[in-house]
């Protein structure tokens, strides 16, 4: 079972502080406000914001799973004799109680220095949040971004009496003295496994997602973007599994070695970065040698006990696209449905390019390009285009406006408006191809 502990934040957590911050506004952000001020309030943050304000007294607690990631973190500080809080849970952990078990390591912090009451300038996404831990509005304010732009906020507070029980620790214990890392609260998520598959090649390093809801569910194999494995790859398949499928996500890139999580900013900003990057991982995960380990994919899935007998679904991002393309063109007896989402390079000159196989594909196809994107413009769009339709497969190619790269809330092209049309494409295309999801229980 998929769980998280709370703990305080040392200087090493920082950078994963500031991409959680960047997926919670982003992931949730445009419940409340226009995307044009989500873009602008969930710009990139660097880790050097959060180390100095460590430096400056603030305390951090994260909520971290048992994988490493880093759900989400509350902040606290005292700023003209207030003690403020804030918390922020990345899209992907709420409704989970991972900020409510933040909020409440916050508050014990704020009792402990023997605060009489803790304040917040709470986003118009937070407000039932903190309405639910105890806070009362006091009045609308605005916010001023980084950018000088205003955003709408209120200002609440929640009066701290002696008369309520210490909310973390045994009763009559300094909370500050209790080890937090185990104490203070366990959820159950999506259940998640770290598996090994063995392919032709090698082995194979995955995870695969499964939902709370009893089996069988229908599956999906999700083919990575170029950036690799990271958290945010991983919440992206639980909240497909929440949505009552199962998912295998393989590391595309195991032929090249162990790697450390990579930082999309970095990767989009520094050519050098990008170079190394690709340089290290490019020859070893061609199509050829991916299309060699799709069957043991196929195998592992076929042999789950709760997953549904029979073709599957697939989607790729970026890379991942043609993959996914690719692999329904060489093993059309298998897949039922695949999707692409930024991807790149699907009718290009090469002579492994995932246009020519449309002759062998059975599955339906959903293809969403981006507005901007070299990688794949408007005329590989319509090679593509045109062997799906001569070919009689049943495709839908749209472009959506946005850069190549907008489904990842760790990039720096994320595109919050377009991200969740994808999830609303990408799960009618699955209801209608596969067999029917069992969702997870709220």
């Amino acid at each position: 079972m998929h769980t998280f502990c709370v703990r305080e934040a040392t200087a090493s957590d920082a950078a994963h502080i500031a991409e959680a911050h960047v997926d919670a506004i982003r992931s949730l952000g445009v419940a409340a406000y226009d995307p044009e001020l989500v873009a602008d309030w969930g710009a990139p943050r660097t880790a050097d914001r959060y180390l100095q304000a460590m430096a400056d007294g603030e305390r951090y607690f994260v909520a971290v799973d048992g994988y490493g990631q880093i759900l989400g973190f509350a902040a606290h500080r005292v700023a003209s004799g207030e003690h403020r809080v804030a918390t922020y849970v990345r899209g992907s952990a709420s409704r989970r109680g991972v900020g409510t078990a933040l909020f409440t390591a916050a508050e014990a912090l704020a009792r402990a220095a023997g605060a009489d009451q803790i304040c917040v300038d709470a986003s118009l996404v937070a407000v039932g949040f903190y309405e639910a831990n105890g806070f009362c509005a006091l009045e609308s304010a605005s916010h001023r971004l980084r950018s000088g732009r205003r955003m709408a906020c209120v200002k609440m507070h929640k009066p701290l009496t002696r008369s309520d029980p210490p909310p973390i620790g045994r009763p009559g214990v300094d909370p500050l003295r209790l080890p937090l890392s185990p104490q203070i609260r366990y959820l159950p998520g999506m259940p998640t496994t770290q598996l090994a598959i063995t392919t032709a090649d090698g082995t194979c390093p995955a995870h695969e997602f499964t939902p709370d809801a009893p089996g069988p569910w229908p599956a999906v194999l999700v083919f990575m973007d170029g950036i690799g494995i990271r958290p945010t790859l991983i919440s992206h398949c639980e909240r497909l599994a929440a949505a009552g499928y199962y998912a295998l996500l393989p590391d595309l890139f195991y032929r090249s070695g162990p790697y450390e999580p990579q930082d999309p900013a970095k990767l989009f900003s520094d050519p050098a970065v990008r170079a190394a990057w690709f340089t290290r991982h490019a020859g070893t995960t061609n199509s050829a040698a991916v299309m060699r380990d799709v069957p043991a994919y196929l195998d592992h899935i076929a042999h789950r006990p709760n997953v549904h007998p029979g073709p599957v679904g697939a989607v790729g991002y970026c890379m991942g696209g043609r993959m996914a393309l690719t692999a329904a063109g060489n093993y059309p007896e298998r897949f039922a449905a695949v999707a692409a989402y930024h991807p790149g390079n699907l009718a290009d000159a090469s002579p492994d390019s995932p246009h020519l196989l449309a002759a062998r594909i059975t599955a339906r196809v959903y293809v969403a390009g981006a507005s901007d994107d070299t990688s794949f413009p408007d005329e590989q769009k319509q090679r593509l285009a045109a062997a799906l339709t001569a070919a009689n497969v049943d495709h839908t190619i749209e472009t959506y406006p946005a850069k190549h790269g907008w489904v990842f809330a760790d990039t720096p092209v994320y595109d919050p408006a377009c991200s969740e049309r994808h999830w609303t494409s990408l799960l009618a295309l699955f209801a209608r191809t596969l067999a029917e999801p069992r969702r997870s229980r709220s």
